[in-house]
């Protein structure tokens, strides 16, 4: 919530659903965004989908009918949202994942209309199934991606920057779950394994200081 009748909900099995409200969460409307790039996985999907529909074709109409409304009903999306981030009421940005590609929006007005500010290209497919998660701080975008080949990476983009990739340390730690900075060199990152790191150099080296379980009180 940006303020008690201003807010912002993210929903669905993939977090492909994005939501607003501005009466206090009495109502809400739907939002979406289109990625400004088509990848090839797009592209597949799309070709995907259009065959879905052909396919309802040879049915009869009321079975037809069901399909199509079914196929309305999950409003099948490749967009993954995370929640929008606001400085005030009216100037805000939002991260959403498509296949192959992450796209940065900005708003100044509140949400009514969002622009594509940043692109992170070169993803992993497998980032298609989850949000990329990042956040935007001292004006840079930061976001916890799986590259094709190699160890999980940080992409930090400034405002019209090139990304730099810093890698993490751990080989099995695939992705990003959670991430948080208070600098654009000091954070933390909570990786899909459960391990807690930290960084104070903007990502070039990182230190576990996952908690480990309370020891037992001495007799």
């Amino acid at each position: 919530m940006v303020t008690p009748q201003f807010g912002w909900l993210v929903g669905g099995d993939g977090n492909e659903q994005l939501y607003v409200t501005r009466d206090g969460a009495k109502t809400w409307q739907r939002v979406k965004l289109e990625a400004p790039v088509k990848t090839d996985l797009m592209r597949k999907y799309d070709k995907n989908f259009e065959q879905l529909k052909r396919s309802f074709q040879g049915l009869p109409p009321l079975a037809a009918r069901r399909e199509r409304e079914w196929a309305q009903e999950q409003d099948l999306s490749y967009a993954a949202y995370d929640l929008p981030v606001f400085e005030d009421p009216e100037h805000g940005d939002i991260s959403v994942t498509y296949p192959g590609v992450v796209v940065l929006f900005a708003t100044e007005d509140g949400g009514v209309t969002w622009k594509p500010d940043r692109i992170l290209t070169g993803l992993h497919d497998a980032s298609q199934e989850s949000t990329v998660h990042s956040v935007v701080v001292d004006s840079t975008w930061i976001a916890g991606r799986a590259p094709r080949r190699g160890l999980p990476q940080l992409s930090k983009l400034g405002p019209g920057a090139s990304a730099t990739d810093s890698t993490m340390p751990a080989p099995e730690e695939s992705g990003v779950s959670q991430m948080s900075f208070a600098t654009a060199s000091q954070g933390w990152v909570v990786t899909v394994y459960g391990k807690l790191l930290s960084t104070n150099d903007g990502g070039a080296t990182w230190t576990d200081i996952t908690p480990g379980p309370p020891q037992a009180p001495t007799p």
